[in-house]
């Protein structure tokens, strides 16, 4: 399937604007997104509510609307947690097995090494972490937004 040049600027232009919001809000964006998905959820419920629809059905999506609202942030903070202990235990698990095979690289020992520093950071400052995750991200996306922009505007029809 042949993408038009219309709809690959567009994307391009899409990747460039996600990607400066991200560098703006950082590790806001995850509220945002929160905030965004509770609200279609519970407007959705309504939908499902006033159109005679699965009633059940709609107070479910209620309830978890407002529980993202309300409870969302937390929900992300232990989960966080759980993927920086995650990150911990599996470089360390990579560092022991790098000891353990004595024969390996010493460029095998980066990998394991900055996911246990990468966990300790998110488990010690997620905030500061996720933001910098976001601007990372967003940098990445504004670069391949201007590459593909630039490559769609060259390329010939």
């Amino acid at each position: 399937m042949k993408v038009s040049k219309r709809d690959s600027i567009i994307v391009a232009l899409i990747s460039i604007v996600i990607g400066a919001l991200f560098i703006i809000f950082k590790s806001e964006v995850i509220g945002i997104a929160m905030t965004v998905l509770g609200v279609l959820l519970i407007v959705n419920g309504i939908i499902h509510l006033v159109n005679d629809e699965e009633k059940i059905y709609g107070i479910v999506l209620i309830c978890a609307g407002a529980l993202i609202i309300v409870a969302g942030w937390l929900i992300a903070t232990i989960v966080l947690y759980i993927i920086a202990v995650l990150l911990i235990f599996y470089g360390a698990m990579l560092i022991y097995a790098f000891f353990k095979a004595g024969h390996a690289s010493l460029i095998n020992l980066i990998s394991p090494i900055l996911m246990v520093v990468a966990g300790i950071l998110l488990f010690l400052n997620q905030k500061g972490t996720l933001d910098w995750v976001f601007i990372v991200e967003g940098l990445v996306l504004i670069i391949e937004g201007v590459i593909n922009l630039v490559a769609t505007l060259l390329a010939k029809e």
